[in-house]
């Protein structure tokens, strides 16, 4: 803005008073007829500063400011808000009351009054400096108002107050202090006819078109990078309701541009809220377009994380919220701590991902477990120090709550040594209330499941292992998904069943015991899900060609190849359909973001 001609109450301090006493703006039920809602912030009136102020409405385009100061303690309010959430913003609702045969393009500004803006009090300069602020027009808008936010800058000079323009009448119809955030909504949580558009303190204009939105700003009041203290923020998306969500082959998808990477999200019937951590992406503080699908959008914002987020004494014991299809390359430089990342999978709260740094990490943490849990020979009893470091568990683990609190309280009972992993990890499950202590010490089965793998293994395997440990990971949360798979497991040829029972139990890097009937059925499900159908035929086609299998089980082998693995493809695909429609996902897939 390049010059502000102020419009300033004209009279004494003691007429001034007598003006704020009679026009002060007020809450409903108290306020004066010509204004509109609340003009209070800490349940204090706003201060006037022009007679547009007083009546909170602009009639005349030859007199288009309203200016408004804030009181001491409001002040005094916002810097302690500001402190203690790290960032604040100031929220206006405005409205044109211009007649409807009123022609030309009627402009809207807000902005930010500052302490070296006032000549004394309740006196502005006479030219105020240029600023950022927010601009926009009302013919852009199809009610003609709007709600505006606009963030202060978190280790800038706080406002004193803040002005509104128009070249055409316009009413305010509140102001609010808020959480910062940067984005837009097509409407507001109370009035649907309402948007909202809430910037940086860069400001911008307002842009009704909803096709993209500018985070450029953002690292002036969000922090820039993971740490001990500080989190980077979020985006989250709110997309309307859909019924027809296409096929697993060509699913109805939603493109965003996130400075130079794309971004696919497929849409779910039950899942209309998506959040997308800042830290999965290389260049969140940027410009995002929406390429593909943009009317599905209703709402997008960036904001703070949950401070319960934050490491614990150096400890990541709470899983960032996100769609597992953002893991697998995850800018290891934004991990929080450097061993490794822990997360939440957004679709399905309570199951918990570890990502590790590599496969020794993993190894402590989870080698004990998986002979305790697993292992054919090794059930319930506990190898020691040296077996785990000179032994490898499995490439990526899974467990259920139930698993898990029975490790923890055997170890309790029999005075098991655990290494610091393994304490760190029951600190974790304690955290999520995946196990929870009783009285005595012991450990009783909590809710969710925790999945993991390591940055060890090749792209290609991270991405069969995240489908394959994320697939245990519904089986052991959800009971009608469990419930489904036994009744296919049962209706499963007995051939191909018997075929998949001997390979698990005589792979070397496997062990299964063929006898836990739980484990037989959930590992059914994982590899009929962990590849797209396509891919299941060859896959299986090569455990009978290729493998040891053919050494042991011949006959079997014969069956599959005389079958081209048929029973394993018509089951990856009955169960890539059935997940498709229930969730979104499908066989070699557990995410609904795709880079």
């Amino acid at each position: 803005m390049n010059k502000i001609t102020k419009t300033l109450l004209i009279g004494s301090l003691v007429v001034m008073a007598v003006c704020l006493s009679i026009f002060c703006l007020g809450i409903a039920g108290n306020a004066s007829a010509s204004f509109h809602g609340s003009m209070e912030i800490n349940g204090e009136h706003l201060i006037p500063l022009n007679k547009n102020a007083q009546s909170a409405e602009v009639s005349s385009s030859s007199k288009p400011y309203m200016f408004y100061k804030f009181t001491a303690k409001q002040k005094d309010f916002i810097a302690q808000y500001r402190s203690q959430k790290g960032s604040a913003a100031l929220q206006v609702l405005i409205e044109s009351i211009a007649s409807k045969k009123k022609s030309g393009e009627g402009r809207f500004e807000f902005g930010f009054l500052y302490d070296d803006d006032f000549l004394s009090e309740t006196e502005l300069s006479h030219e105020l400096k240029p600023r950022n602020s927010i601009k926009g027009t009302f013919e852009s808008l199809a009610e003609k108002k709007v709600r505006l936010l606009f963030c202060m800058e978190k280790a800038s000079a706080l406002p004193a107050g803040f002005y509104l323009y128009g070249n055409e009448p316009f009413s305010l119809g509140e102001v609010k202090l808020e959480d910062a955030k940067i984005g837009w909504s097509k409407f507001s949580e109370d009035e649907k006819s309402i948007p909202l558009f809430a910037f940086g303190p860069d400001g911008g204009f307002v842009d009704a078109s909803f096709l993209a939105v500018d985070f450029s700003s953002a690292g002036q009041i969000f922090a820039s990078s993971n740490s001990a203290t500080s989190l980077l923020p979020k985006v989250e998306l709110q997309f309307a309701p859909i019924d027809d969500v296409g096929s697993p082959d060509n699913p109805v998808t939603f493109n965003l541009r996130a400075g130079n990477e794309v971004l696919r999200v497929i849409r779910a019937k039950k899942l209309p809220r998506m959040v997308i951590q800042c830290s999965s992406l290389q260049e969140p503080f940027s410009s995002y377009e929406f390429i593909r699908g943009a009317d599905m959008l209703l709402s997008v914002f960036m904001s703070e994380n949950d401070a319960s987020l934050l490491p614990s004494s150096g400890l990541v014991l709470r899983g960032l919220p996100t769609d597992l299809g953002l893991v697998t390359d995850w800018p290891q430089y934004n991990w929080r701590r450097s061993d490794y990342e822990l997360y939440e999978w957004a679709e399905f709260p309570g199951i918990i991902f570890f990502d590790f740094a590599n496969s020794k990490i993993q190894d402590q943490f989870f080698t004990r477990l998986a002979y305790f849990v697993e292992k054919e020979g090794y059930k319930g009893s506990f190898v020691d120090d040296e077996f785990i470091l000179n032994n490898h568990g499995y490439n990526a683990h899974d467990y259920g709550a139930a698993s898990l609190a029975k490790f923890f309280t055997q170890a309790e009972r029999q005075k098991i040594k655990l290494n610091d992993y393994e304490r760190l990890l029951k600190k974790v499950l304690l955290a999520n209330s995946i196990i929870v202590q009783r009285d005595d010490g012991s450990f009783a089965e909590g809710s969710g499941a925790v999945v993991s793998m390591s940055r060890s293994s090749s792209p290609e395997l991270r991405k069969k292992f995240l489908a394959h440990e994320c697939w245990h990971g519904i089986y052991f949360t959800n009971a009608p998904f469990r419930n489904l798979i036994a009744g296919l497991h049962k209706k499963f040829n007995p051939q191909a069943r018997e075929f998949l029972g001997l390979y698990w139990a005589n792979n070397p890097n496997l062990h299964y015991d063929r006898s836990d009937d739980f484990l037989m059925k959930n590992e059914f499900m994982a590899y009929m899900l962990q590849q797209d159908p396509t891919e299941a035929r060859k896959y299986f086609m090569a455990w009978a060609k290729d493998s040891f299998m053919p050494r042991i089980a011949p006959k079997l082998c014969d069956y599959v190849i005389q079958n081209s693995a048929e029973d394993f493809v018509s089951m990856s695909s009955l169960l890539d359909s059935w997940t498709f429609e229930n969730w979104g996902l499908g066989a070699g897939r557990v995410s609904l973001i795709l880079r």
